[in-house]
């Protein structure tokens, strides 16, 4: 993929009330909702003293569409440019 191609992708780093943390395409935000593709479940793995390591699984794989999130179940979101790349599969 070209890196302009690249740098439109608007990836979210969405933070839930549940405590998920989820990396997702935002295709779209309407009123209520946040419609995603490919996200990805941001899990973490506490290896020694105040070490941590974060590796991904997908969230809700067996869906083959958009997923879309209320938006009164996020806490916060922001743009994640450097998360693009995990989403290229």
């Amino acid at each position: 993929m070209e890196d302009t191609a690249l740098n439109e992708l608007n990836v979210s780093h969405i933070k839930l009330a549940n405590g998920d943390e989820v990396v997702a395409l935002v295709r779209s935000i309407e009123d209520a909702s946040i419609f995603v593709e490919s996200p990805l479940l941001i899990n973490t793995m506490h290896s020694g003293e105040d070490r941590e390591s974060f590796y991904f699984t997908e969230w809700m794989p067996m869906s083959e569409s958009v997923v879309c999130i209320n938006r009164s179940t996020v806490i916060t979101h922001a743009e994640c440019k450097r998360c693009r790349l995990l989403l290229l599969r």
